[in-house]
């Protein structure tokens, strides 16, 4: 669903969080990383 998600809104935090915290559970800990830069990069354009 997460991916899906992605695909259809790049830009949706919520989803990049979701996918992240679901990686590191799977431990691919560098994917889990990659999530979570891209949360940040929106984050920070959203402030």
């Amino acid at each position: 669903m997460i991916i899906l998600a992605l695909k259809v809104k790049r830009n949706l935090y919520q989803a990049w969080n979701n996918r992240g915290v679901a990686l590191m559970k799977l431990q691919p800990y560098q994917q889990a990383a990659s999530s979570f830069k891209k949360l940040y990069k929106l984050n920070q354009i959203i402030k």
